[in-house]
């Protein structure tokens, strides 16, 4: 069954952005703004938004988003910048309070059960109806700008709302999972850096083998105070993990050994005996980078990502052959010269301007990654490299205690890029089969 043809004003409506002053913004409050760049390909970015006050908050409810809005980007640029294109469209996934800027628009059904929302989406989703806005923009030099009506005149499926709320169930369910991938990704990275933290930040390791060593212990008892705290296990767990796995046992009974039992003063305060303060750039090799790609170069997909120095750190992806060839073995991280923005890769890559790839210098790169988290911060914008150079960390002597470290940050890293790369199928699939449910060439 094909549908027959109308244009999305018989079925939608746009409210407009509240155009806030520039003196309305303040630093921080519990009322963000969500601006233009703000709105993704498919998903609000809370990143970066503006904040106003509780009581312009209050005085302007009519412009706050609930979970479900559809938004998109009344301005924005041509194809020659492909990232940042007039007409992406967003939906609102999370319940988080927010209120929508000028150029902001927000798409309502001009009735109730008139036309499924997600369906509507879907249908603003498509590269085709993209480009439809883009052509039909207004603007010059590399802005472009629509309107309502612009947005009217889109071809629309004449459709009834029972069927688009079929289609658009059947494709949202792609976006949940994906939505749930991110999610765990989320919780993996957190669990990484509070094992980092834990170990090399706090000590905490070290921590309970001189309570324990202080507490008149024999040296067994101390060793398995620090495995209690490295594994997260009480002394029953550990027992049964002896049993059931005494491979697994013997390895953190090692792991805990290598973990002193005594603080000393440093220059960074009372560190573990034996290990020592050492530079990051030491700690460094800088990767050459190949070619440097603009936002010209990029497109919305394909095999080949090119991350950026921004809070998206995604600049889009190109088909050539990659200039970083990072791996889960062979992991290499990003630096962001200006912004101090980092991130951890472990596939090939290519990078843009002002990115720096980087990897461990005869040392794990995953512990180098988590070790310098949060040494360099923006200060403005100027080069951040050199400062990032002479921060200073804590590094242990014993090559094992870094060794096992990496190897359990490398099985979450596994995780997650599992993860991605399911995500990037399941975006593919949904892509594909998009214009064939929209078309009504394939039913639901």
């Amino acid at each position: 069954m094909s549908f027959k043809e109308t244009i999305l004003d018989e079925y939608v409506k746009v409210q407009g952005g509240y155009a806030y002053k520039s003196g309305d913004f303040i630093e921080n409050s519990s009322y963000p703004v969500l601006r233009i760049k703000n709105v993704g390909f498919g998903e609000i970015l809370y990143s970066d938004t503006a904040f106003i006050s509780e009581y312009l908050a209050k005085s302007t409810l009519e412009w706050k988003v609930k979970k479900g809005d559809l938004l998109i980007s009344m301005t924005g640029s041509n194809f020659n910048a492909p990232n940042s294109l007039v007409g992406r469209v967003a939906r609102v996934w999370e319940n988080k309070d927010a209120w929508i800027n000028q150029r902001v628009g927000r798409i309502k059904p001009k009735e109730d059960n008139l036309i499924s929302l997600d369906f509507v989406y879907y249908l603003l989703s498509q590269k085709a109806i993209q480009h439809f806005l883009v052509a039909n923009s207004t603007g010059s030099g590399n802005q472009a700008n629509i309107s309502a009506k612009t947005i009217g005149l889109v071809p629309c499926p004449k459709i009834d709302f029972i069927t688009s709320e079929k289609i658009s169930s059947f494709l949202i369910k792609f976006d949940e999972k994906i939505i749930k991938n991110n999610q765990i990704n989320e919780t993996l990275e957190a669990m990484a850096q509070a094992i980092f933290k834990s170990w090399f930040v706090d000590f905490d390791p070290v921590k309970a083998k001189v309570s324990a060593r202080e507490a008149g212990l024999d040296s067994d008892a101390i060793n398995r105070a620090a495995m209690r705290v490295i594994a997260s296990k009480t002394d029953s767990e550990l027992d049964d993990m002896q049993a059931e796995s005494s491979a697994e046992y013997a390895n953190l009974q090692t792991t805990a050994s290598h973990f002193p039992d005594e603080l000393v003063e440093s220059e960074l305060g009372m560190i573990p005996k034996g290990w020592e303060v050492k530079e990051v750039g030491k700690l460094l090799t800088r990767l050459p980078t190949g070619k440097r790609y603009s936002k010209k170069d990029v497109q919305y997909d394909g095999s080949v990502p090119v991350y950026e120095q921004g809070v998206n750190i995604l600049l889009g992806f190109h088909n050539k052959e990659a200039d970083l060839m990072a791996t889960l073995d062979e992991p290499y991280f990003i630096f962001g010269d200006h912004t101090c923005i980092t991130y951890l890769i472990s596939h090939p890559f290519s990078v843009s301007q002002n990115v720096i790839p980087l990897k461990g210098e005869n040392v794990s790169t995953y512990w180098v990654f988590y070790a310098i988290q949060g040494k360099q911060t923006f200060q403005e914008y100027k080069r951040h490299w050199s400062d990032l150079q002479i921060q200073i960390v804590v590094k242990p002597k014993q090559d094992l205690l870094i060794n096992f470290f990496g190897k359990t940050i490398r099985r979450i890293q596994l995780l997650k890029e599992s993860n991605l790369e399911q995500n990037f199928t399941l975006t593919k699939l949904r892509d594909s089969l998009l214009p064939k449910l929209l078309s009504g060439e394939i039913e639901v």
